[in-house]
Parts: C-alpha cells; sequence; structure tokens
C-alpha cells in the first residue's frame, strides 16, 4: 500500500547514507549488511533494476558471514518472485532457510518461511504454502516458550534478589536495635555508677565516692605523699 511504498522508500534513503557512513568509515562487515538492506527496501519499492549490484557488492562480506548470507538469499529470492521468476525464487529461498536454520537465527527464518508461504501461495500450491505455514507456527511457538521460559526465570531472580534484600533489611535493622540497646545499657551503667557514689538527697559524694575519690588522688601521684581529709558536719 501507500504506507509501506513510502516507508520503503525512506529505508532507501537511510540505507544510501548509511551506506556511505560505512565506506568513509571503513565498516566493511555493516557495509555488506546495508547494501542487503537496501537491495530489500528496492525489491519492496519494485524497483529492481538496482538489486543485483548491490547483492554483488554485498557477496563478499556474505561469503564470510552466515546470517548475512542468508539475509542476501532472502533477498534475491523476494526479488526474483517480484519479478515472477518462480523456480529461481524457490530455489533462493530454501537455500536462505537452510542457511538461517544452521546459524540458529529464529527470526531470519521465520521472515524466509513467510515469503516462501506467500511465494508458493500465489502460484497456487497450497499444499506447500501451508507446510511453510506450519513450520513459521511451529517455530513461533518455540519462540514465545523460550521468551516465556526467560520471563519465568527473570521472576526468579527477582523474587530471590527481593528476598536478600529483605533479609539484609532486617539484618541491619536487628544490628541497629542492638546499637540502641548497647547504648542505652552503657548510659543506665553510668547512671547506676554515679547513683553509688552520691548521696541521693545532697548528690554530694558518699563514703564510696569519697574512698573512689581519695584512691584516685593517691593514685595520681608521682611519689607517696600525705593526704589531708577533713569532715565538717554543718
Amino acid at each position: 500500500d501507500l504506507a509501506a511504498s513510502r516507508h520503503a522508500q525512506d529505508c532507501s534513503r537511510w540505507y544510501e547514507r548509511a551506506a556511505e557512513a560505512c565506506i568513509l568509515h571503513g565498516h566493511k562487515s555493516i557495509l555488506g549488511e546495508t547494501h542487503v538492506k537496501h537491495a530489500r527496501a528496492l525489491v519492496l519499492q519494485g524497483q529492481l533494476a538496482g538489486v543485483p549490484a548491490l547483492l554483488q557488492l554485498a557477496a563478499p562480506v556474505a561469503a564470510e558471514n552466515a546470517a548475512l548470507r542468508a539475509e542476501l538469499g532472502l533477498t534475491r529470492g523476494m526479488a526474483a518472485a517480484e519479478g515472477g521468476r518462480e523456480q529461481e525464487a524457490r530455489e533462493a529461498l530454501e537455500r536462505a532457510l537452510v542457511t538461517a536454520q544452521e546459524c540458529r537465527e529464529p527470526d531470519l527464518t521465520h521472515q524466509i518461511l513467510f515469503e516462501l508461504s506467500h511465494l508458493e501461495r500465489s502460484y497456487g500450491h497450497l499444499q506447500a504454502a501451508l507446510q511453510h505455514y506450519e513450520q513459521r507456527h511451529q517455530l513461533m511457538m518455540e519462540h514465545y516458550k523460550r521468551r516465556l521460559r526467560m520471563v519465568a526465570r527473570s521472576a526468579e531472580v527477582w523474587a530471590e534478589a527481593e528476598q536478600a534484600r529483605l533479609t539484609a533489611r532486617a539484618a541491619i535493622q536487628r544490628e541497629a536495635a542492638l546499637i540502641r540497646s548497647q547504648t542505652e545499657l552503657m548510659a543506665r551503667a553510668a547512671q547506676l555508677q554515679q547513683d553509688a557514689m552520691c548521696d541521693g538527697l545532697t548528690e554530694l559524694l558518699n563514703r564510696r565516692g569519697l574512698e573512689a575519690q581519695a584512691r584516685a588522688f593517691w593514685d595520681a601521684g608521682p611519689e607517696p605523699s600525705q593526704l589531708t581529709l577533713a569532715l565538717i558536719d554543718a
């Protein structure tokens, strides 16, 4: 439709700029992929004249990259199908399918199966089209199962991390409570010691306090000396 055609035209312009950037910076592998994507955008626009040259430019890189080789075969098959060359399109897509399956590219495999199904349906080979459709369906189910397993595992990891966080938080709270309790005990011990050394009514030193004070004065001296104690009863 018109929207798809405009999108393909925009893609062609983007790929042209991307190819210029790749050439400028020497990104050979990305340049090969850019040529293939550009060729596919031209196929979607029905402009088949420029497709062979782009695929030929991408071929040296694709020879060293299985995934790109499958992409190139897919684009070649789409171009052949668009040009009405049924057998050539089928052979190119089937080779691309084998390559994509060998290099374990599920998204690319799914796309190639879609093109094969569309090709067979276009020429009235409904049984073959149905077979490719069933392969696509099975591939999608396996893909979704893997995604569900990944989501389930992610949930398990999140639950484990949350449990560890709560455990750590509880440990920190217990440690803080112990510190507060220790501080309170030390303050209470200091208060009890003060109470034991002072008279409750006058808050002056009692006998125990006087003895401790005298002992401290005596022990603090550099050498034995005399100590005088005066008791005054007012």
